[in-house]
């Protein structure tokens, strides 16, 4: 059972979450994804790093997570992820792209191995953020062509 107390703290909550506009909301559960390990932000696969190599990079470094966890979320092989780790840290200079969570990825969404890192990015970005594939580009720094190439072979599959 609930007390007086909690049902009122409650009502405030949703009081003050109703009040929020649109973007405060975005914003807020944007925040609240990334500070539980469940997400990652789309400013990762900006650089010069292929999906996979960026995604186990950040998972590993910035989210300190173990290659064999990183093995469990992903679906893939733990030998792959370490080789694939150690290739992109000889490549990486510095350290990945700022973090921008404004644009959001769940991390189960890269566990199908049906379809590339890549292609699953783009079908997510272009099913639950509606962007073009002009937008997409622009915003993994990847060439049209490239994006368009990848969302025709996701869709033949």
């Amino acid at each position: 059972m609930y007390s007086k107390h909690r049902i009122d703290l409650v009502q405030a909550v949703s009081q003050l979450v109703g009040s929020l506009s649109f973007a405060e909301k975005r914003h807020l559960f944007t925040q609240i994804l990334s500070e539980s390990k469940q997400v990652v932000p789309l400013s990762i696969f900006s650089g010069k790093l292929a999906g996979l190599e960026a995604l186990v990079v950040f998972l590993k470094d910035e989210q300190k997570r173990s290659i064999a966890e990183i093995s469990k979320l992903l679906g893939r092989n733990k030998s792959t992820l370490y080789s694939t780790y150690h290739q992109a840290k000889k490549k990486l200079i510095g350290k990945l792209p700022k973090h921008d969570y404004t644009i959001s990825i769940p991390i189960d969404t890269f566990s199908n191995r049906k379809y590339s890192i890549l292609e699953s990015l783009v079908v997510f970005l272009k099913e639950h953020y509606h962007l073009s594939i002009k937008e997409i580009a622009e915003k993994t720094g990847k060439k049209y062509t490239t994006i368009h190439t990848t969302y025709s072979r996701y869709k033949k599959k």
